[in-house]
């Protein structure tokens, strides 16, 4: 019987020799292929056959490879932004939304607010902030240049108007409101967050009136106009 033991035990230490001499023949064949740590988008290749290669101190290498999904966008905000960003960021997960560069129309992919820098650059007074994409249908390209949009919060029932319709006095902002009987009027007004197209009005507006979003400068209370639609304007309307 124990003639029978040894045996069994040289066998299962032959066996383990063998597993050991697989698992080095699959790390040495394992030397035979590069493979990249992430997923990501192939470059060019950077050298070809014929080229001229030196040692391991060569900073480039065959290829490079850039992970895109998931994709970060790096923005900039002005630093009194920070602190809403931070409120907005306790409440929990910060929604940003990447446009496109030309006319910040387009919306191309929408991500979640990562982190923020660690210090704020003196010579603009700007805080950078990191963004995650999944980026699943490519909309994003490694290096691409895109504008950021950050939703800390939401205003609701606010009363909105064309960005372009707000107009500056010497008593302030208004606009130029279309009564019943087609003439113009001022209306003062207060606003809140604006953008590229649109203002919160905060006082001086219900959010039933029509308002004049071109040609104010031909414009004074008591003037006629004819309502038309905008988007079918050469130029702006001219009164009557």
């Amino acid at each position: 019987m124990d003639d029978q033991r040894a045996t069994v035990e040289k066998d299962k230490a032959a066996v383990a020799v063998d597993d050991a001499l697989i698992e080095t023949a699959q790390i040495n064949l394992g030397y035979c292929v590069i493979r990249s740590p992430i997923d990501g988008k192939l470059s060019f290749y950077q050298i070809d056959v014929g080229n001229v290669i030196q040692t391991a101190s060569q900073t480039s290498g065959i290829i490079s490879i850039t992970q895109d999904k998931p994709i970060s966008v790096v923005f900039t905000l002005p630093e009194a932004d920070l602190i809403r960003i931070q409120a907005a960021r306790a409440n929990g997960a910060v929604p940003v939304v990447a446009f496109d560069s030309q006319d910040r129309q387009q919306a191309l992919a929408t991500g979640t607010l990562l982190t923020s820098n660690n210090t704020i650059d003196t010579s603009t007074a700007t805080i950078s902030l990191k963004a995650t994409f999944d980026n699943t249908d490519d909309h994003l390209w490694p290096g691409q240049f895109v504008n950021a949009r950050v939703q800390i919060g939401t205003l609701p029932k606010a009363v909105t108007v064309p960005l372009a319709a707000v107009q500056h006095g010497p008593d302030g902002l208004f606009v130029y409101t279309v009564k019943p009987d087609q003439t113009v009027d001022q209306a003062a007004i207060e606003t809140g967050y604006q953008n590229e197209d649109q203002a919160v009005v905060t006082k001086g507006l219900s959010g039933s009136e029509t308002v004049v979003v071109a040609g104010q400068s031909r414009l004074s209370p008591g003037t006629h106009v004819k309502a038309t639609d905008s988007s079918k304007l050469d130029q702006a309307p001219s009164p009557t």
